[in-house]
């Protein structure tokens, strides 16, 4: 599956609206989503929940938090549409928040340049 979101130097998520959708100054083309920080996710809490599968436990997709994440974190009108957002544009916003929880338990950084590929970012001097 191809991300339908484009993770941003600034550790900020930009997804592009498959369908558009009509705000105060016309179409709202994209959301950008800001990287989540302690008062969020102490307001909210993980991304997932433990569910029972037979004998064992394994965790899901909590709908609930990844909606009110989207909430909290779209950065500019877009925050004011989002019940205006079609399924395919949910789905993509809900995967863009999921990155951000799947990129900070892997232990990646966000990148400091503009290019994910920009190399290693630079360390403090010793």
């Amino acid at each position: 599956m191809t991300e339908r979101f484009e993770r941003r130097g600034d550790g900020s998520r930009f997804v592009p609206l498959a369908l558009p959708i009509d705000g105060h100054k016309g179409k709202v083309t994209a959301v950008v989503l800001r990287m989540p920080t302690w008062p969020d996710y102490q307001a909210i809490g993980d991304i997932q929940i433990p569910a029972r599968q037979g004998e064992s436990v394994t965790l899901i997709d909590d709908v609930e938090a990844i909606g009110r994440y989207a909430e909290r974190l779209v950065v500019g009108e877009a925050a004011d549409f989002l019940p205006q957002l079609k399924l395919p544009d949910v789905l993509a916003v809900h995967e863009a928040i999921k990155d951000f929880f799947q990129q900070a338990r892997s232990g990646d950084r966000p990148s400091t340049s503009s290019s994910a590929s920009a190399g290693a970012p630079p360390t403090s001097g010793t």
